[in-house]
């Protein structure tokens, strides 16, 4: 089955057309997610990250998929992006990472959304705010083992500060968590970060805090890990068949990427030899040649630093892109091609007939990685979700 939506979070009319589109195929999601749970072990929980509108897949639909597939935590970056989720319905523990303004943990606390805490004034803040609501808030402690972005450095001093923060009232001390600051592991700084980590954990238990979820494996060490498991894992970027590095190949371990980025033939014309594409002029055709402009660009994601570089799949076969890529179209060469016509298919990331171009691909050609090829999908790039 297939829902076509404009926008995800849209209400009202729905207007699709092939213009550009992401086809996003949630039984593989599904698969992904069962086979992420069996790597992660039988005693971690496994939380799916969701964040930026789940790596341009969709939040919504990504999370009412990881649900069905016994699910229990969601990780967002922002308040907002976990208000949306509750306001579709999503129902289960959604943890925001970032830091949210003093104004809004009301609302956090009314929509049973989780905070990361890694300062004892936004604590404190919580807790106030929880006390005059007559509920409790949930909390996460962050500990900076090496990662230097964010959190508490795992000193004796910060033992005592989660100490004091879980006696705070209407606090619940839900879990204990970091960030490892390589992709994969096996390197010699994520085993000390792991070790930090348990000995922070290993001292607050001794202090008499039971800490009931512990959770630093990311989307690398799921795969090559088991000992970062702990009774937690996030995944991220894997979750979405993508590797946290370029070595990391998802599909050795049965994930796959579950979103095609497509648009259609919209003009066909022949040129003569000579000719120059597109703005600034940096391709002339070497031979008579057929041109066909493809209706998606940069305000789609689809980056103009791929100018002159990246391919497509039309009927099959690779056609490559000829002069700068527009804000909303593209233009490729099919003069050894017969047959394009306006109205065929174009597959931008993905599979048609025995061919298939991936975001790691077009990553490498952007100079980027594949976080920012998904993530950089506007919201006029239809999302079709094959059910």
């Amino acid at each position: 089955m297939r829902a076509y939506l404009t926008n995800t979070y849209l209400k009202g009319e729905q207007i699709t057309d092939k213009r550009a589109y992401a086809e996003i195929n949630l039984s593989i999601l599904k698969s992904n997610i069962k086979e992420l749970q069996r790597l992660s072990g039988e005693n971690a929980e496994l939380m799916c990250v969701v964040k930026a509108d789940a790596y341009g897949h969709g939040a919504v639909f990504v999370s009412e998929a990881a649900i069905s597939c016994g699910v229990r935590w969601l990780g967002v970056a922002s308040l907002g992006e976990g208000v949306i989720l509750r306001n579709n319905g999503v129902d289960c523990n959604i943890l925001v990472f970032s830091h949210i303004d003093d104004a809004l943990i009301e609302t956090a606390v009314n929509r049973n959304i989780s905070l990361t805490v890694y300062s004892k004034k936004y604590a404190r803040d919580i807790s106030k705010t929880a006390v005059k609501l007559g509920k409790t808030a949930k909390i996460h402690f962050k500990i900076d083992t090496g990662m230097a972005r964010v959190g508490f450095r795992p000193e004796d001093k910060s033992v005592k500060t989660a100490l004091e923060i879980s006696r705070l009232p209407n606090i619940e001390f839900v879990g204990l968590m970091s960030h490892l600051a390589v992709a994969k592991t096996g390197n010699e700084f994520s085993a000390e970060q792991l070790a930090r980590f348990l000995s922070f954990a290993d001292n607050l238990e001794k202090c008499g805090l039971h800490v009931p979820y512990k959770h630093i494996s990311n989307s690398g060490s799921i795969v090559t890990g088991k000992e970062f498991s702990l009774n937690m894992t996030r995944a991220g970027i894997i979750l979405y068949g993508a590797g946290p590095d370029r070595e990391t190949n998802p599909e050795n371990y049965n994930i796959h990427p579950f979103l095609s980025l497509k648009s259609c033939v919209g003009y066909v014309k022949t040129v003569p030899a000579g000719t120059s594409i597109g703005y600034s002029r940096t391709y002339y055709t070497e031979r008579e040649s057929v041109i066909a402009t493809i209706p998606i660009g940069y305000a789609d994601g689809y980056k103009r630093c791929l100018s002159n570089k990246s391919e497509v799949l039309i009927h099959g076969k690779r056609a490559k892109l000829r002069g700068n890529v527009c804000m909303d179209s593209v233009m490729i060469d099919v003069t050894d091609i017969p047959g394009v016509k306006t109205g065929d298919e174009v597959v931008l990331i993905g599979s048609q007939g025995d061919e298939s171009i991936s975001a790691k691909e077009i990553a490498a050609l952007a100079g980027t990685i594949e976080y920012e090829i998904f993530t950089s999908l506007s919201q006029r790039v239809d999302r079709v979700y094959i059910k």
